[in-house]
């Protein structure tokens, strides 16, 4: 029982920092933009390596985390 709500607790904190990341990402953009007076395609790489960084490390986390459930039972 005590496992359920540990994942819960992770479920919860893990949808909050997916929808924080939604809406925040996008505002950098501009700001992006003005600060370094680049280009909207060199924001575009610089959102690109975030999303490769960001997808890399849930599956390394789901890995782990599958590797963990495994181990309890």
């Amino acid at each position: 029982m005590k496992y359920k709500h540990i994942s819960f607790v992770g479920l919860c904190l893990g949808f909050f920092i997916v929808m924080m990341d939604m809406t925040t990402v996008p505002l950098m953009y501009t700001t992006l933009m003005d600060e370094f007076t680049v280009s909207p395609a060199r924001v575009a790489w610089v959102n690109n390596i975030y999303l490769i960084t960001y997808a890399a490390s849930l599956l390394l986390g789901g890995g782990s985390e599958i590797r963990q459930i495994e181990k309890l039972y």
